[in-house]
């Protein structure tokens, strides 16, 4: 019987007949990095998948976590200035509401003298694809699809104007 022992052997059946390793170790390497990143990349969409199935809570999530990070620093001074925690949140999601409707009240008037313009736009290019379906002569089915849908978009457009 040999005296080989268990490291022997297994150093053995990674070599052949010529004392080399049949695979160089960096496509090991590579080999093992590779099914990593495999992995995470199917993780990664998976967790897509996921999120996108639950867009509403994610974007909630979402929402949240920046709401947290715009708040904390006036948070962390109301109760260094010896705030309660409770008031401290209280005080700086009242801020946080009041600056979030300013900033919507700014937007609408701000756009409120383009309406107008907006929808002469919206009622321009809608008339003018309307002429190009027109000209393109597509068969009926295909024609009545496109007019209804148009018919739609100007009847939601018309709702929210």
């Amino acid at each position: 019987m040999s005296d080989l022992s268990a490291t022997d052997v297994l150093d053995k059946s990674e070599t052949v007949s010529g004392g080399k390793r049949p695979v160089p170790s960096w496509l090991e390497n590579l080999a093992a990095l590779g099914w990593r990143v495999l992995v995470i990349v199917a993780l990664v969409v998976v967790l897509a998948y996921a999120g996108s199935l639950i867009w509403n809570v994610v974007a909630s999530i979402g929402l949240a976590i920046v709401v947290a990070i715009v708040l904390a620093p006036m948070v962390m001074r109301m109760r260094d200035s010896g705030r309660s925690r409770s008031s401290a949140a209280g005080i700086a999601w009242l801020v946080g509401i009041g600056v979030g409707l300013a900033l919507l009240l700014l937007v609408a008037v701000s756009l409120v003298p383009y309406v107008v313009d907006i929808v002469e736009a919206l009622q321009a290019g809608q008339d003018e694809i309307e002429s190009f379906v027109a000209d393109l002569q597509l068969p009926t089915w295909l024609s009545t699809a496109l007019t209804d849908a148009l018919e739609q978009a100007e009847g939601v457009s018309g709702d929210a104007v």
